[in-house]
């Protein structure tokens, strides 16, 4: 497999992509009408927010030059023993191949060199894929939420 680099997201040139990573995902597993006005910008205020702590918390994932996913995760500022995992994207092409395993190795790296011991994760409960992906790496439902997420929760 080629090698997968992650670098810190730029929002002057990575921004436009991101969102359309973020637009694509919206919809997934929603029973109802998602509107993108509503998540797109405030998701770039918390990016922004997280990358002022430190710039790794939201990292692209480029392969032969190419930006192929997205990593947003973060130790938690009022427990910082747990991390946050807000955002994993690989594009379609590449799903399925180990990319997001590789992905999400790179975070556990980062998160347990800041000292967290576990990561929670927010998932549709209808994006069946995702929740058997995060199951397959160990994440266990804490709770489903009125909303349609389920809560997860992995050890690291």
């Amino acid at each position: 497999m080629e090698e997968l680099k992650l670098r810190p997201y730029e929002a002057g040139s990575d921004r436009e992509l991101v969102e359309g990573f973020l637009l694509e995902t919206l919809p997934i597993g929603s029973d109802g009408a998602v509107d993108p006005e509503e998540s797109v910008d405030p998701y770039f205020e918390a990016v922004g927010r997280a990358q002022g702590r430190d710039p790794r918390f939201c990292s692209v994932a480029v392969m032969d030059g190419r930006v192929v996913g997205l990593l947003d995760g973060f130790p938690m500022p009022i427990r910082p023993e747990s991390a946050f995992m807000r955002f994993l994207y690989v594009i379609p092409e590449l799903r399925g191949g180990g990319v997001a395993e590789r992905i999400v190795e790179y975070g556990d790296r980062l998160l347990v060199g800041l000292g967290c011991r576990e990561v929670l994760l927010d998932v549709r409960g209808g994006n069946g894929r995702a929740v058997a992906f995060y199951r397959r790496l160990g994440w266990k439902v804490l709770e489903h939420r009125e909303d349609g997420f389920l809560r997860m929760r992995r050890k690291l």
